[in-house]
């Protein structure tokens, strides 16, 4: 909430500052606020639309979707995030994490592959202590989603 609480702040000095829009997008979609959170990142995407890396803002639309529940909505970003970004480790995380839960056991399976060709000493123990969550339960779906993909 703190992240929030300093990003608005910049906001009011800067109502224009595409980053700050952008990483307030961030923290409030790991507080489970999705919809403020896509809306602060479209902000940040029209007022500085190259200023992210390739595929970051379809890595976030599919973390909003992950957090939703909305799983195939968040597998179709997280492939344009894939394809805009392909040696990102966030895009294909961010994909694992949709597919499973989706159920699509096998192509989550084989996109643990492609992760572990750009990783490959990545572990389910990494993936559970870096996601920035707040609520139990989408950090509980996302260590389950890596569990059923086969990462250990």
């Amino acid at each position: 909430m703190q992240a929030v609480e300093e990003f608005d702040r910049a906001l009011a000095l800067n109502p224009n500052f595409a980053l700050a829009h952008t990483f307030r997008s961030v923290a409030l979609a790991y507080l489970g606020r999705t919809e403020e959170a896509l809306v602060a990142m479209e902000t940040g995407a029209r007022l500085g639309p190259r200023e992210l890396v390739a595929g970051a803002y379809n890595v976030m639309r599919a973390g909003c979707c992950f957090i939703d529940g909305r799983y195939r909505d968040g597998i179709g970003f997280a492939r344009k995030a894939v394809q805009e970004a392909p040696t990102a480790i966030t895009s294909h995380r961010i994909l694992i994490a949709n597919l499973a839960q989706a159920g699509e056991i096998a192509e989550a399976k084989s996109a643990v592959t492609a992760l572990r060709q750009l990783k490959p000493d990545i572990t389910l123990a990494q993936i559970t202590e870096t996601v920035g969550y707040d609520r139990e339960d989408d950090r509980r779906r996302w260590r389950e989603a890596f569990r059923i993909a086969g990462l250990e």
